[in-house]
């Protein structure tokens, strides 16, 4: 595999919550290191260790956020800012969107294992794709409620 060019971190993936922004961003690390890895044809048992890494992370990602939208919809959460009339407002919100948003992690977590089980030489533009769609495309909803409050 050549060299390809780095995902480099962008606002737009950014969803307004620290702790889900730093994931982010180490799932930028990993998907590059992935990269990186796969670039290095001497040494493929590097390329076997960083897969299963990033799929550890996406893992305890999805896990987080998932729990963060159950304390979301349960009244738990509390904002920075605690601004009580934005969350009685989020609150039915994140009931509806809930279920529906965690099943799209079970898609994503299967579209992810689909790009680790193929081709190599797509691995690193396929993982460039599907995390995009997941900080851009999917969690965009995200983005709106913790701007909201």
């Amino acid at each position: 595999m050549e060299r390809a060019q780095r995902l480099t971190w962008s606002d737009s993936f950014s969803v307004g919550h620290a702790e889900l922004d730093r994931q982010h961003r180490s799932l930028v690390d990993a998907i590059n290191d992935v990269a990186a890895a796969a670039c290095d044809g001497l040494h493929p048992e590097r390329l076997a260790r960083s897969l299963p890494t990033l799929r550890e992370q996406v893992l305890r990602h999805i896990a987080g956020e998932n729990a963060l939208l159950r304390d979301l919809k349960s009244g738990r959460y509390l904002p920075p800012h605690a601004q009580h009339e934005a969350l009685r407002f989020l609150r039915p919100m994140a009931a509806s969107a809930l279920d529906q948003h965690m099943a799209k992690h079970d898609e994503l977590l299967a579209r992810l294992d689909a790009i680790i089980a193929g081709s190599p030489n797509e691995l690193y533009e396929s993982l460039k794709c599907w995390f995009v769609d997941h900080a851009i495309t999917h969690d965009l909803p995200l983005k709106a409620i913790f701007q909201a409050v």
